[in-house]
């Protein structure tokens, strides 16, 4: 029986509203084809019988410096999404850095911490790894200065269920080197 109602923030909010109860927990998603809820039920068997996650062994040469160049405004990228949307999403700037002697920049989404999430693909991906790229979140960059630590690059939520919403990394962020560091793809999740 309902008691009272109240308006509940949205994922993607700074402070997303959270419903729990038992062994559920909701919240309310905003996507581009509308809104919908998002429920964890962390009593189905398929949470007990997920497979562990396979990460490559860490290199100390796949964490790079990088430099953060903030735009004058955002830049509007085109991203498509696992329900086959392409989002206009704003890129707050860039990271530079150089990696087997060669330059490389990918675009960045800076949050209000000033760590930075990126989202990119490489040479891995379909074979090694997730096929529609990985993400990375940066710690917090220092006037501009950074690191990105190819050792943390994980696989998105829809590589792990047909219910995740996802968004691709921008063809901007397509990597023309194998990036054999971070979460491996198994294809059994």
């Amino acid at each position: 029986m309902l008691t009272k109602s109240a308006l509940l923030d949205a994922d993607q909010e700074d402070v997303p509203s959270f419903i729990t109860f038992s062994d559920m927990r909701m919240v309310v998603v905003r996507r581009s084809k509308g809104v919908g809820i998002r429920v964890w039920d962390n009593a189905r068997k398929e949470r007990q019988l997920f497979p562990a996650r396979q990460w490559y062994p860490v290199k100390k040469e796949l964490r790079v410096p990088a430099m953060y160049t903030r735009f004058d405004c955002p830049k509007i990228v085109k991203m498509p999404d696992i329900l086959g949307a392409v989002l206009d999403q704003p890129m707050q700037g860039s990271v530079s850095f150089e990696l087997n002697g060669t330059k490389h920049n990918l675009l960045v989404e800076e949050l209000p911490d000033r760590r930075l999430f990126v989202q990119f693909m490489d040479l891995t991906n379909g074979s090694l790894t997730y096929p529609s790229g990985r993400y990375h979140y940066t710690d917090a960059h220092e006037n501009g200065s950074v690191f990105v630590d190819f050792n943390k690059a994980y696989s998105p939520p829809c590589a792990f269920t047909d219910y995740a919403t996802c968004t691709f990394p921008p063809q901007e962020n397509r990597l023309h080197v194998a990036i054999e560091a971070g979460e491996i793809y198994s294809g059994n999740h």
